[in-house]
């Protein structure tokens, strides 16, 4: 996993980058937390065969990093 970087450089957007692939994920901050829109996801650039995978490491990160997230699987 070392070629793979999430980095949150807008308050609504968490991004995963590995290789080629860049995919943006939607977030809302809270008061007391965040809130993680799971299949919100925009893939920026490149391809990316596991998308699971993907959204499953940014939720890692996001629940590393925040107290309190909230996921929300609506589209």
């Amino acid at each position: 996993m070392s070629d793979t970087r999430i980095t949150m450089p807008h308050r609504h957007t968490v991004r995963y980058e590995k290789g080629n692939s860049i995919i943006d994920f939607e977030v809302e901050l809270l008061q007391g937390g965040i809130v993680f829109y799971r299949r919100g996801a925009k893939i920026i650039s490149g391809q990316n065969q596991n998308l699971e995978s993907a959204t499953n490491a940014v939720e890692d990160w996001i629940k590393l990093k925040f107290g309190h997230v909230e996921v929300d699987y609506s589209d």
